[in-house]
């Protein structure tokens, strides 16, 4: 279906609001409102015409199938598909490239972590080793210490027998 409104010459498709006059011509309603407020006659044959004689017409059939589109205008389209299409491309290459890059970076943080977690591991080791030293260190200070003690009583007793010891020679 290819109807054209006289008065703005553009297609009518089945979602415009489309209207007959009396006489039978079709046209869009707001066109044909706006010309009947300059002329009461139709603007295709002259006959008199008024808003109260017009009808609203609905269409029940596509209108899409039978539009006919020059091939100049096809072929622009389709160019601009084409570059659209190859704009894509070149984004989903350079996408992939991207995608390539992440996985191997990836990786290699992956491995970084496993050798990070491998010598932290090694230095957690070496730092449990270090406190059972620091312990045994510290049980031998407190050993020496009591030893010490021990040593300073026994150093008092010694004194005390040989003041023992004098008195008794």
């Amino acid at each position: 279906m290819n109807i054209e409104c006289v008065i703005c010459k553009t297609l009518l498709t089945p979602s415009d609001n489309v209207c007959n006059t009396s006489c039978g011509h079709i046209f869009h309603f707001p066109c044909l409102v706006q010309w009947l407020k300059r002329s009461e006659t139709c603007p295709q044959c002259q006959e008199r015409t008024t808003e109260q004689s017009i009808f609203r017409i609905l269409f029940n059939i596509p209108n899409n199938d039978s539009i006919i589109e020059d091939p100049a205008s096809l072929q622009c389209k389709i160019d601009n598909l084409n570059s659209q299409v190859k704009l894509k491309d070149s984004t989903i290459n350079n996408l992939a490239e991207d995608k390539q890059k992440l996985k191997k970076q990836a990786t290699d943080l992956r491995h970084e972590v496993q050798r990070v977690e491998t010598e932290i591991s090694g230095k957690n080791d070496a730092i449990y080793a270090l406190q059972d030293q620091v312990n045994f260190y510290k049980q031998q200070c407190s050993d020496a210490s009591n030893l010490s003690k021990e040593n300073e009583e026994l150093k008092q007793k010694l004194e005390h027998l040989k003041n023992i010891q004098r008195i008794m020679d």
